[in-house]
């Protein structure tokens, strides 16, 4: 049909979206530990590590929390779906 989506963000905007997460999101030590952890057993592209963080930033907010912590960063990385076992 050759349209383009109508909602789609600018390629610039993709691009920067991970550094305006890192800039906006304080992460506490024991959540970035947790993360980087999972990102090398679950083998996350940059796109699944900012998603996590992403969701981990909504579940600080929907808390009344300032940073995200692990508890955070955990709750984020147990709606993450698993491959199946081969």
């Amino acid at each position: 049909n050759g349209s383009k989506p109508l909602c789609r963000p600018s390629r610039a905007l993709e691009a920067e979206m991970p550094a305006i997460l890192r800039l906006h999101s304080e992460l506490a030590q024991q959540a970035v530990s947790a993360l980087l952890q999972a990102a090398d057993a679950m083998r996350l592209t940059a796109r699944g590590y900012t998603r996590i963080l992403r969701v981990s930033r909504t579940i600080a907010d929907l808390a009344g929390a300032a940073e995200i912590g692990r508890i955070h960063m955990a709750e984020a990385l147990s709606y993450r779906r698993r491959p199946p076992r081969a």
